[in-house]
């Protein structure tokens, strides 16, 4: 065995969120990415497909065809002086919560914006949920600029996208871009891929790394096979260094168990230990059966070795409320107001009660002081980002009620743990 990517000082691994809105080009930049790939000839395996993670075990295999809607694609490239992996999110809007996972995960943003198109509605979404929860680096794809013959167009369509990138917060003065075109042939888009993976090495800084605190990860998706009895989590590494036959607590709403690593495999390589930043599968033992397996390990269950994590259900934030133009709110919100509070792969529904003297605050607000009471207890510490979303237009439509606004409503972050809840509290 060998460890993993991210465990290579001599290879900084960095964490790649493709986003966009649906029909740009995500999932062919994807597949690109890794076919143009820089491989080592010591480095046979880097020669494989796009792909998510693969749980090959000897009986079992999962494919990305199976969950291609409901998590992003995750696929490997590499660069001469760096290891990559991407996290490609649906586009569409039904999928925004996959596209906040992959936030969550990311050092770095690529926005892939049709040169035709221009920005359009997830364009800005998705741009707006990587600054709120804390992607500060950003990379532009303009694709299908074989497609546009006037180079004004071009540059229109840019700056439509700078203009997009500073309302959300980034600089979008200085932010790179890179224009492209992708399966076609023609010499003057053959460097494309080439280009972008270029400016990923001279633009993205490395991240910091944590590998001295006690590990802590994040579950991405479930794999759990009926017949042979596989129970597999894809999780991402946020700090500390998780090692074959770790005990590790896992919770989720509330409930806490002691779960055992008994394998770790990174791109369906096995190996001794994932690090940081690496997207691991890991093969969990030590749960009674399926049903308890499906319980407790959801997208956003949390895996740590500190056995001593509290669990939290009420917290002061700072939020600031979306305008109409912003894609927000049309209405003031009341103190009460519910709704859903994604901190990247971990969602918790909860409820906003203003300070006192206030009724009610209106879109383009910022309020501090607010308390925030979740529904069951998480894992949440000071200085968490998060993104409030609220409305319902899908279910109420299927069942034949009147369609209702949903969406992003408002950003925020968590100034002070109010109570910490033990296990018994929750």
């Amino acid at each position: 065995m060998q460890p993993s990517p991210a465990l290579d000082p001599t290879r900084p691994h960095i964490n790649v969120a493709i986003l966009g809105h649906a029909g740009h080009g995500k999932t062919r930049l994807a597949s690109a990415l890794t076919a143009r790939s820089f491989v080592h000839e010591s480095r046979p395996w880097a020669k494989h497909t796009r792909r998510i993670q693969y749980v090959d075990l000897p009986t079992y295999m999962v494919r990305t065809e199976a969950v291609r809607h409901a998590i992003a694609h995750v696929v490997e490239h590499e660069s001469p002086f760096r290891h990559y992996d991407s996290l490609e999110a649906p586009g569409q809007r039904r999928f925004i919560r996959a596209a906040m996972m992959a936030c969550g995960v990311a050092d770095v943003v690529v926005l892939v914006v049709s040169a035709v198109d221009g920005a359009l509605s997830q364009t800005r979404e998705h741009a707006l949920i990587a600054r709120a929860l804390g992607v500060e680096q950003i990379v532009v794809f303009l694709s299908r600029c074989d497609l546009v013959s006037d180079p004004d167009q071009l540059d229109l369509a840019e700056n439509d996208v700078r203009e997009v990138l500073t309302e959300v917060g980034f600089d979008g003065d200085n932010a790179a871009f890179v224009r492209g075109a992708l399966g076609v042939e023609h010499e003057r888009w053959d460097a494309t891929i080439d280009d972008l993976i270029a400016t990923l090495d001279r633009s993205v800084s490395d991240p910091a790394r944590d590998s001295d605190s006690p590990a802590h990860a994040t579950v991405l998706w479930r794999y759990d096979g009926a017949v042979f009895g596989v129970r597999v989590a894809l999780a991402h590494v946020r700090q500390g260094v998780i090692r074959k036959g770790d005990r590790l607590l896992a919770m989720f709403r509330g409930q806490r168990q002691q779960v055992r690593v008994e394998e770790l495999r990174v791109f369906d390589r096995p190996v001794d230990a994932a690090g940081p930043g690496d997207i691991v599968s890991i093969s969990l033992g030590g749960i009674a059966d399926r049903n308890a397996f499906r319980e407790l390990v959801r997208r956003g269950t949390v895996l740590t070795a500190r056995t001593a994590t509290r669990l939290t259900r009420s917290v002061v934030a700072s939020l600031r409320l979306l305008t109409r133009d912003e894609g927000g709110r049309h209405k003031a919100i009341a103190s009460g107001h519910a709704g859903l509070f994604c901190f990247g792969a971990t969602t918790v529904q909860g409820r906003i009660l203003l300070p006192p003297g206030i009724d009610a605050i209106a879109p383009g607000a910022t309020i501090e002081g607010a308390v925030v009471e979740f529904q069951y207890g998480v894992p949440v510490s000071e200085g968490a980002r998060f993104v409030l979303r609220d409305g319902s237009d899908g279910l109420q439509r299927k069942l034949g009620g009147a369609p209702r606004w949903a969406g992003t409503s408002a950003t925020g972050s968590i100034t002070r743990v109010r109570e910490l809840d033990d296990e018994a509290a929750v």
